[in-house]
């Protein structure tokens, strides 16, 4: 009977073990997602013009060599208006574009971060 109480001791610590990794994958499956959310910045796309706009600490990387792909289309860095909260773009094809950019903060903790959005411009 011993024998018993050990196999449910130790289906019960199996059960447990199994909760507690299924728990953590969870939550680090949550963060995960919360992490790519943009709290840096918002992107807006209204006609042929793309805009990224930047949330206090956060300003626009000008060194940052700014590219729009549109199918065989590149509209580098020289095509972009970038001033130090906002970075915009006029005359964007139409279609699936693809976006890459940069932003930083500035403070006690500052950093850079680069990004690519996947955007649809009508």
């Amino acid at each position: 009977m011993n024998t018993g109480s050990r196999r449910s001791s130790n289906g019960g610590m199996r059960t447990a073990k199994l909760f507690l990794g299924v728990s953590a994958v969870a939550a680090g499956v949550a963060f995960a997602g919360a992490a790519r959310a943009e709290t840096e910045f918002d992107v807006n796309v209204a006609g042929d013009q793309i805009t990224v706009t930047t949330h206090a600490p956060w300003h626009i990387n000008k060194q940052y060599p700014w590219k729009v792909v549109a199918g065989g289309t590149k509209l580098d860095k020289g095509r972009f208006s970038l001033a130090e909260t906002s970075a915009s773009i006029a005359s964007v094809p139409k279609g699936h574009v693809t976006l890459k950019g940069a932003v930083c903060s500035s403070g006690e903790q500052s950093a850079c971060k680069t990004f690519v959005k996947e955007l649809e411009v009508r």
